[in-house]
């Protein structure tokens, strides 16, 4: 038995060391086995292959290739080198860190000790007057700092193709399980329903050669390219079926 383990490998310290920095490109998978009488025990070869993501981090280790920071050309990690830059950057940070913990995490402790150090005991009039202030005032400006639409997760043209095929199935009645692989929902379809067993088989290994292939490779625009076929036009599958003892056999369409 094995699993796929997410998590982050490394990360930068803050200016005053305060803290440790986690970027995205700092996020990282590993794999984990089950042995019998010690449980789970991680493998990562990791440090093997690349030696460097371990040594350096990944900003240095990635810093050459044509893809870090492609989708943010304004990043002051590019920067790095430059020291007043660097130092910019790593204030900029300290900033939306103090107000992540002094606002967004202002939780009841740290609220009830702050009003007590400025109002001493808190009775009556006076605790409806800091009460007002402890949650009213952060509230007001949390909310006008920060209220946004929450981003659309971004899927894979693959995964959005896959996922029309598995739109269609439900409607018809053969729903895809939460968490069920695709070829566990495959193997489902053909048994409950052999009519569209041909062409979901055809429609997951299609999928699975276009997800996993490198995103920009000729192969997997072209299994992209196959998938998006495949799932414009389903079709049953072509299984001979005998209608009279004369032998004449028919194909469904």
């Amino acid at each position: 038995p094995a699993r796929v383990v997410m998590g982050y490998q490394g990360g930068e310290r803050s200016g005053d060391g305060s803290y440790l920095l986690v970027h995205q490109s700092d996020a990282h998978a590993w794999a984990e086995v089950w042995l019998d009488g010690e449980g789970w025990r991680r493998v990562d070869p990791t440090a093997l292959v690349a030696p460097d993501r371990i040594e350096l981090g990944a900003a240095e280790a990635l810093a050459g290739e044509s893809g870090f920071l492609a989708d943010a050309p304004l990043s002051l990690r590019r920067f790095k080198g430059f020291v007043v830059l660097a130092r910019l950057r790593l204030w900029m940070d300290k900033m939306e860190y103090a107000w992540a913990k002094w606002v967004l995490n202002y939780d009841t402790e740290r609220q009830w000790l702050l009003l007590s150090d400025w109002f001493g005991e808190l009775t009556g009039r006076g605790f409806v007057i800091a009460v007002s202030i402890a949650f009213a005032v952060p509230l007001a400006i949390a909310a006008l700092l920060t209220l946004r639409l929450p981003p659309q997760q971004r899927r894979s043209p693959a995964v959005a193709q896959y996922l029309r095929c598995c739109e269609w199935l439900a409607r018809k009645g053969v729903a895809r399980a939460k968490g069920e692989a695709p070829k566990d929902y495959a193997a489902r379809v053909a048994r409950e329903r052999p009519e569209w067993g041909e062409w979901i088989n055809d429609v997951t290994r299609v999928f699975y050669h276009s997800q996993y292939q490198p995103a920009r490779s000729a192969a997997a625009r072209q299994a992209l390219t196959e998938l998006r076929r495949r799932r414009r036009r389903p079709y049953r599958s072509r299984k001979v079926v005998k209608t009279d003892g004369a032998g004449v056999s028919r194909r469904p369409a």
